[in-house]
């Protein structure tokens, strides 16, 4: 069974989720406590800055966002990476590129 994505487009709204997994795939623990951001880089290499995302499930290490119509701009190759903060433990996915279409 194929997954089909609605495209990202200039001016578009869309609903981002991170999961933060360990090496063995299985969540790397409860996000009870952490403040969750992502950030977007643009093709430019212009930062969105941090933006507060929402823990929709602590136990399964889940966060969403979701965008500002305003934040995709321009089309081209954007990044996205999500980080979790508690006091002094940090976690940082890795940076994933995406398409924005015109």
């Amino acid at each position: 069974m194929a997954t089909i994505y609605e495209p990202v487009t200039v001016g578009s709204t869309f609903v981002w989720q991170g999961q933060f997994l360990g090496d063995s795939g299985v969540p790397i623990s409860n996000l009870n406590g952490y403040t969750v951001t992502i950030e977007f880089i643009d093709p430019t290499g212009a930062s969105s800055g941090l933006l507060a995302a929402t823990v929709t499930d602590n136990s399964n290490a889940i966060a969403k966002y979701t965008n500002l119509p305003a934040l995709f701009n321009i089309a081209g190759t954007w990044t996205r990476r999500w980080k979790a903060v508690n006091g002094n433990t940090v976690l940082r996915a890795d940076k994933i590129s995406f398409l924005v279409e015109p």
